[in-house]
C-alpha cells in the first residue's frame, strides 16, 4: 500500500489504502504511523466511504493521548458522517459521552450517557458493549454535580422513568 501511495497518487481507490494502512499500522502497534493515515484519509478524501472509520480511529488515537477535545471532534465527525445507526455510531456516541466526563462537563456526558444506553436498548444495534457502563458513569455523572441526586430525579421525571433510574440516583 505504501508503494501504491508513491508510485500511484491518482488511484481512483487511493482512499482504501491509507485506511488499510491505517490499520495495518495499527494492528503493528505503530499508532503514530497510522494516525498520519488515517488523518491523510480525512484531509484528501472528504467524501470517502473510509471516512466515519478513519474518524473513529482517530478518535481512538486522541483518546488514547488523553486529547478529549480532539476526540470529540472526530467522535463527533463519526455520527455527522454515518448514515443510519451502525455499530460505529454506538461506540462513537459512548466515546462523546466519555469525553466530556473527562472533561468535567458532567451535564453534556449524562445526556449523551442516557441516549448511549436508550439506543443500547433500542434493538437496532447488534453490540452494545458499553451499556452497564454507561448506566454506571451516567449515575457517576450525576453525583460529580452539585446536587446531583436531585438534578438526577428531575432529569429521569422528564425523560420518563427507567429500569435503571434507583441505580443512577442512589448510586
Amino acid at each position: 500500500y505504501e508503494s501504491l501511495k508513491r508510485e500511484c497518487p491518482d488511484y481512483k481507490s487511493l482512499d482504501v489504502a491509507y485506511y488499510k494502512l491505517g490499520n495495518i499500522y495499527t494492528s503493528m502497534g505503530d499508532f503514530k504511523n497510522a494516525a498520519d493515515n488515517f488523518k491523510a484519509l480525512i484531509d484528501k478524501y472528504p467524501k470517502s466511504e473510509q471516512l466515519p472509520f478513519a474518524n473513529l480511529r482517530m478518535g481512538e488515537y486522541y483518546y488514547m493521548l488523553r486529547d478529549n477535545n480532539a476526540a470529540l471532534k472526530c467522535y463527533q465527525a463519526v455520527i455527522k458522517g454515518t448514515v443510519g445507526y451502525d455499530d460505529n455510531y454506538l461506540l462513537a456516541l459512548y466515546r462523546i459521552a466519555s469525553c466530556y466526563y473527562n472533561l468535567s462537563q458532567f451535564d453534556k456526558a449524562s445526556d449523551k450517557f442516557f441516549e448511549y444506553v436508550e439506543l443500547a436498548d433500542s434493538g437496532k444495534f447488534k453490540r452494545a458493549d458499553f451499556r452497564e457502563e454507561a448506566i454506571e458513569f451516567l449515575a457517576i455523572s450525576f453525583s460529580e454535580t452539585e446536587g446531583g441526586a436531585q438534578k438526577a430525579m428531575d432529569f429521569f421525571e422528564k425523560k420518563g422513568g427507567r429500569p435503571y433510574e434507583a441505580f443512577v440516583i442512589y448510586t
